[in-house]
């Protein structure tokens, strides 16, 4: 029995420290940019509609104190390789070309990317508690399935990569934009609201449950990620049987 307190002890004491690393992962939703900048915030979505509701995103980008994106509506179209592409437009007051000491305005966009692996408007086959994946820039995409990343030729089709676009009604490419960096995530929430089909998706570094669609690394299928609540509650568990223990033995 003696060796089984120790152990156990030993064991609670790891899932104490990973209680407190997990917890401040499972919390995270600020995103990062490829040049150190930073993306958080979420969007309402309806599956029946295939449109989005309404969206808050705030991001360190494009000068002036950084970008806010806050509205109704917003685009979605699929990318050529089949992904959904969501585009997310806000005029920015304090950037674009100073004029008489003050700055003109101009209007920025956040492309959010999702990972459909093959799975057609993936986003359509949301879950309450599951994920998915956002894809990272144009290294992303196979050269065979998305020949132009970063284009929005009628011609070839649109090919955007998730991040922020400047001033996008006067100036389009990769001098113009900047790229999130990779493993991002998509959670999905359903908050009560009987007979409605919309869901609030929240920008994380963490998936939860199942990642729908596609996998941003393996291009297709789903997978199963660490339920946040399930990990926490064993950690907890174990803390909790241990220090119950040490304090009997006091």
């Amino acid at each position: 029995m003696k060796m089984f307190w120790q152990l156990l002890g030993k064991t609670a004491v790891a899932a104490c420290a990973m209680l407190v690393l997990f917890a401040g992962s499972a919390l995270a939703d600020t995103l990062s940019f490829t040049n150190g900048g930073t993306a958080t915030g979420s969007f309402v979505y309806d599956a029946t509609t295939d449109t989005i509701v309404s969206f808050d995103f705030t991001t360190t980008e494009g000068g002036g104190g950084g970008s806010t994106f806050v509205g109704t509506g917003g685009i979605i179209f699929t990318n050529q390789d089949g992904d959904q592409a969501l585009a997310f437009d806000s005029f920015q007051p304090n950037q674009g070309p100073v004029v008489n000491g003050s700055p003109i305005g101009q209007t920025d966009e956040l492309d959010i990317v999702v990972s459909c692996g093959g799975v057609t408007d993936c986003l359509t086959e949301a879950v309450d508690g599951d994920s998915f994946a956002i894809t990272s820039g144009p290294n992303n995409y196979p050269s065979t399935t998305c020949p132009n990343p970063g284009t929005t030729s009628l011609t070839t089709g649109y090919c955007l990569a998730s991040g922020e676009q400047f001033d996008v009604l006067n100036c389009l490419g990769s001098s113009c934009s900047v790229l999130l960096t990779g493993n991002n995530f998509l959670t999905i929430a359903d908050p009560p609201s009987p007979g409605d089909t919309l869901y609030t998706m929240t920008l994380s570094t963490t998936a939860v449950g199942t990642v729908l669609g596609g996998n941003q690394n393996t291009g297709g299928g789903s997978t199963t990620a660490p339920e946040p609540s399930s990990m926490l509650m064993l950690s907890l568990g174990l803390c909790g049987l241990f220090f119950l223990r040490r304090a009997r033995t006091a």
